[in-house]
């Protein structure tokens, strides 16, 4: 009967050794987050700009700080705030450069048409956006839409 006992003490599974694994995982991901948050910060916004706008525009508009961590910058929102602040933008793309960069690349709307309205002459993006008038000399260079 003692051999008995000795060998259910031996296979007895040990207590909370079901946990190490999962805590060593959650250690693992809080370390990385930690080393993420505190390494790797905006130290420079780079703009390739073709646009009407000034570089100084486009990085108000984004919202984009310098100091800000580099994986938590959201680039779709700043997009977005691009777009709903400066209306006559075609394209916007923001992209990261690691250690410490963000690069917005921005891109202006061009005329593709214009059209007559209430007597003033509207110039037109390829998207159908109105830029603004200009005089009939200005339109020679672009079609007519009706």
């Amino acid at each position: 009967m003692s051999s008995e006992s000795k060998i259910q003490t031996h296979n007895r599974p040990r207590r909370g050794s079901a946990w190490y694994g999962p805590l060593a995982l959650l250690m693992l991901f809080l370390v990385a987050v930690l080393v993420l948050s505190l390494f790797f910060r905006v130290s420079e916004i780079e703009v390739i700009n073709a646009s009407e706008y000034s570089d100084e525009d486009i990085i108000r508009s984004s919202g984009i700080e310098e100091g800000a961590n580099l994986f938590f910058v959201d680039r779709f929102s700043a997009a977005s705030k691009i777009f709903s602040d400066l209306p006559y933008m075609d394209t916007v793309s923001i992209r990261r450069q690691i250690p410490g960069k963000i690069i917005i690349q921005a891109e202006g709307s061009a005329p593709a048409a214009w059209m007559l309205l209430d007597e003033e002459y509207w110039l037109i993006d390829r998207n159908g956006q109105m830029l603004g008038t200009v005089s009939q000399s200005e339109t020679e260079a672009y079609p007519e839409i009706r």
